[in-house]
């Protein structure tokens, strides 16, 4: 039994079944102007605040990898703060600069940052979790 090119299966395909379909691309709600403004306003703060890495200048030992990403703690995640206002999601005392290494580990939970009463803008500790 021959198949026409186009069809092309895979591994996974067995004869006399359809090909898989396309996956949907996810959709989502544009950001308005007003959240676009904040985002950017704090990501500009936290970039002076703590420049490529926050984990640097915390004594947390480790080297950094990748490009410097803006992070939010989890206690400000993004599936905890839809829907509200860019003011309350977006603040600089819960959110920080992170190199990629370091974010990945804090959003795998193999590293827990801590922030006293001033949150982000005072200072963090920063462990290995466990």
């Amino acid at each position: 039994m021959t198949f026409p090119a186009r069809w092309a299966p895979g591994p996974h395909w067995k004869p006399g079944k359809h090909p898989p379909k396309p996956k949907r691309p996810i959709r989502r709600k544009p950001r308005s102007r007003e959240e676009r403004d904040r985002i950017d306003q704090v990501r500009a703060k936290c970039v002076k605040r703590d420049g490529y890495c926050r984990g640097q200048g915390e004594g947390f030992a480790h080297t950094c990898e990748g490009p410097s990403e803006w992070a939010h703690l989890h206690r400000k995640r993004r599936s905890k703060t839809r829907n509200q206002a860019p003011a309350i999601r977006h603040t600089t005392l819960d959110s920080l600069m992170l190199c990629r290494a370091l974010h990945r580990r804090y959003d795998a939970h193999t590293v827990t940052i801590e922030c006293g009463g001033r949150g982000c803008n005072g200072p963090l500790r920063i462990a290995p979790a466990g």
